[in-house]
């Protein structure tokens, strides 16, 4: 049996134009000549406020923790440091690194940086 839900309309559309932002920031990027476009792109994003991404930990990490012994872990762009944070609360040492130096500063001001450390680092090719 097909059960109707009724779609929250506010959430929907908060939900579209996320999604409208994030295509227009992938093209931007796309289109940035070099690695220092790039960077500032998301250091001007982060910084803006305009848009925050979730504040918790994904699901996922929440899930995939229960039940096992805190060890060591890296969050490759972690961007506010969400899952960096929520890991170092947990007693993990964390390693969190973005592209972005702003997205680092924040994740730096949410704190735990007890277990957490959080840097930017200039992407090498190999």
């Amino acid at each position: 049996m097909i059960r109707k839900t009724r779609i929250n309309t506010v959430g929907l559309k908060a939900l579209r134009r996320l999604f409208a932002f994030l295509l227009s920031a992938a093209a931007l990027v796309a289109q940035s000549s070099s690695t220092a476009d790039r960077r500032t792109f998301w250091d001007n994003l982060f910084r803006s406020g305009e848009v925050t991404f979730n504040k918790n930990a994904s699901k996922l990490l929440q899930y995939a923790v229960i039940g096992r012994k805190p060890g060591t872990a890296v969050d490759l762009g972690m961007g506010e440091g969400r899952n960096a944070v929520f890991l170092s609360t947990k007693g993990w040492q964390v390693t969190g690194v973005d592209f972005s130096t702003e997205a680092v500063k924040q994740a730096k001001a949410r704190g735990c940086t007890r277990t957490a450390r959080f840097g930017s680092r200039r992407p090498r090719c190999l």
